[in-house]
């Protein structure tokens, strides 16, 4: 849908699809750990969530730079 083609919309996209993978990891750990998701002192939040978003939100900001600029330079070569 060319959300991927400038930063202003490319970086709400990709978090949108993180949300989502996120919502389902924490879901799954939950069930599978048999854990609450957010309550108590052991929760899925903590061990599905908490450790991968510094590394995340760099990815993403990354990606939601980069990936207009690689656009760019694939329109400008296919000319």
């Amino acid at each position: 849908r060319g959300q991927d083609r400038d930063v202003a919309t490319a970086i709400p996209a990709m978090l949108a699809g993180t949300v989502a993978i996120y919502m389902c990891g924490v879901t799954w750990r939950a069930y599978d750990l048999n854990i609450p998701i957010a309550n108590g002192e052991t929760n899925a939040i903590e061990y599905g969530l908490t450790p991968f978003l510094i590394g995340d939100v760099i990815k993403l900001l990354a990606a939601g730079l980069l990936t207009p600029l690689a656009w760019r330079g694939v329109s400008r070569f296919m000319r």
